[in-house]
């Protein structure tokens, strides 16, 4: 957990993902954190 400013806008990740896709990755856990490594990388 951090703290983020109220102000502060968060940017959706999976926002530019169809959504049979961001679906996917919601319901694994593992395939999440590696399209969120991947996205970093």
């Amino acid at each position: 957990m951090v703290h983020v400013p109220r102000r502060r806008v968060l940017v959706d990740a999976l926002a530019s993902l169809p959504a049979n896709e961001r679906d996917r990755l919601l319901r694994k856990e593992a395939a999440l954190i590696d399209y969120l490594d991947w996205l970093c990388s």
